[in-house]
């Protein structure tokens, strides 16, 4: 940034600032999952134990007994993909632009905590 200050004794003087902003840490944010089907999308960035957070741990973390998502190969159309907790399968991250329909057995709060997604 460019930063001019002036005062009617000394004149006007410009330079150029940094400006550095750092967040204090990772934020929470709750989502409220109704018994039944839901729609999430996962609000932030979640924090792991250095791994990013997929599948497993959504439906771990959400208790749900099933998770559908979309699929789309280059040139094909759309299909569902459904995913189970105890069926073997290979992890995919999560993406900010998607929602995945889950299928909780009860309604629970889940709270997430984790970084804004970065702008893409």
């Amino acid at each position: 940034f460019r930063v001019t200050a002036s005062s009617a004794a000394r004149g006007s003087s410009t330079d150029t600032v940094l400006i550095e902003a750092t967040a204090a840490g990772p934020g929470t944010h709750s989502v409220c999952l109704d018994r039944g089907l839901n729609n999430v999308g996962i609000p932030l960035s979640p924090v792991t134990t250095g791994r990013a957070f997929d599948l497993a741990d959504l439906l771990l973390l959400t208790g749900a007994n099933f998770l559908v998502r979309t699929r789309a190969p280059p040139g094909a159309s759309g299909r569902f993909e459904a995913r189970f907790p105890r069926q073997p399968q290979t992890p995919f991250a999560l993406s900010p632009d998607r929602g995945y329909l889950l299928s909780t057995p009860a309604s629970r709060s889940v709270t997430f905590t984790g970084w804004p997604w970065p702008v893409r």
